[in-house]
């Protein structure tokens, strides 16, 4: 064993049919494969609700972050100047003026990215409570 992990013991026969049963939410990238539910599984009855909190997949802040009317509204202006007949050096300074404003809304744009992607794993989670109705819940990080 590594330093610092332990392992659970092996249950009897009888032990097994007497498993708690553990709603586990996960942190950021994390899955039910990933190392830690999965040392617990074989000793507990395991419920892990997919809170798909990564990057990639469909409740990452990243999505919230991008349906932010603060970054929205500046990437249309940006566009819809790009395709004007406008002189040139007024496009520019349009784009500019655009970019700054998403400079100064960086924090609400972030925010909006933060909470949608929490509220969106949290109605996730109370959802397996009520169907799981565990005898405990683990939870960390993001799940936490």
């Amino acid at each position: 064993e590594q330093a610092g992990t332990h392992r659970l013991p092996i249950m009897t026969m009888e032990e097994n049919k007497k498993r708690p049963k553990i709603l586990y939410l996960h942190g950021f990238e994390e899955n039910s494969g990933s190392p830690k539910p999965a040392s617990l599984r074989p000793h507990v009855e395991m419920h892990v609700p997919h809170l798909g909190v990564y990057l990639t997949h469909r409740n990452s802040p990243i999505r919230y972050m991008l349906s932010s009317p603060y970054l929205i509204g500046p990437i249309i202006l940006a566009i819809f100047l790009a395709k004007s007949t406008l002189p040139m050096s007024n496009k520019i300074l349009g784009c500019l003026l655009a970019g700054i404003g998403i400079v100064i809304k960086r924090r609400e744009i972030i925010a909006a990215g933060i909470r949608g992607s929490l509220l969106k794993s949290l109605n996730i989670a109370r959802n397996a409570l009520k169907e799981v109705k565990p005898d405990a819940v683990v939870a960390f990080s993001w799940g936490g």
